[in-house]
């Protein structure tokens, strides 16, 4: 039997570092309960309550096989983004900076 310490609040972090209470693992690592994302748009931190953001997981595809590597790269978009329209835009600026697509095609502009 292991005992830890179990929090069901929303900010549940903050109040147990005020305690002194820690959150840890089997092994004794100091684990937290909630980890806030950030957006990869707008580098806005995501709420817990935000419920209209997203995480895109695109995965890493060999060239030659055409065959996932098994990597993938994460993005993760807040709910103020999609509202506005921009989660298109956005994710396709970050993917061409990270090298996952080029630029338009020609197609693509007319």
């Amino acid at each position: 039997f292991h005992e830890h310490v179990l929090c069901l609040s929303v900010d549940c972090p903050v109040e147990t570092k005020k305690l002194g209470y820690k959150m840890q693992n089997e092994a004794g690592d100091v684990v937290d309960t909630y980890i806030p994302r950030k957006c990869s748009a707008s580098g806005r931190i995501i709420g817990a309550k935000d419920h209209a953001s997203v995480q895109l997981n695109i995965a890493d595809v060999d060239e030659k096989t055409g065959t996932m590597t098994g990597t993938n790269k994460t993005y993760a978009v807040c709910g103020f983004i999609r509202s506005m329209g921009e989660a298109d835009d956005s994710l396709n600026r970050l993917c061409m900076k990270d090298g996952i697509c080029s630029g338009l095609t020609d197609q693509q502009q007319n």
